[in-house]
């Protein structure tokens, strides 16, 4: 828990305080984006899985590729919300240095 002071003596203009509660929404947006992306994307590896698995329509070598695109979409998304949250981190990191 941090409590933020908006156009005080120390962030007159209030950007320390908007910098922070920025960097908080922009992580909570990415964690959403990352839940619904994962839970589509393991749908959609579902799907093409049995696709291939009951079909002959997809060879192994598509299915594999389909599988590692995932995993890259997954990864990325990954990375963006820990990006958002190293931002914030940081952030919040200067702000208890700066009361």
């Amino acid at each position: 828990m941090i409590e933020l002071e908006g156009c005080g003596p120390d962030d007159p203009d209030g950007q320390g305080a908007a910098s922070v509660l920025a960097a908080y929404f922009d992580v909570e947006h990415m964690r959403a984006f990352r839940q619904l992306l994962w839970k589509r994307l393991a749908i959609g590896a579902l799907a093409v899985w049995l696709v291939a698995t009951l079909t002959t329509l997809l060879p192994t070598s598509d299915l594999v590729v389909v599988l590692l695109a995932c995993a890259a979409a997954a990864a990325a998304a990954a990375v963006a919300e820990w990006r958002a949250r190293a931002t914030l981190r940081m952030l919040i990191a200067a702000k208890k240095r700066n009361p």
